[in-house]
């Protein structure tokens, strides 16, 4: 149920603080790591997690070459 998936979200602070840190628009691990003051592998593994919860909500992007 959609209603779950919301609260599951939600109900974790770093989660939480990532989706809002998203509003604006997007932004990269680095920038999320230093605005969130959180661990490299936290926000990825945040970013995986919600990736999985919502893939219509995520794009992969590569930095120029």
């Amino acid at each position: 149920m959609v209603t779950d998936d919301v609260v599951a979200v939600i109900a974790e602070a770093t989660r939480r603080d990532l989706l809002v840190s998203l509003r604006a628009g997007g932004k990269a691990v680095g920038a999320l790591v230093e605005e969130l003051s959180a661990s490299q592998p936290t926000i990825s593994t945040t970013l995986k997690d919600l990736r999985e919860t919502h893939p219509d909500t995520t794009r992969a992007e590569a930095p120029p070459r």
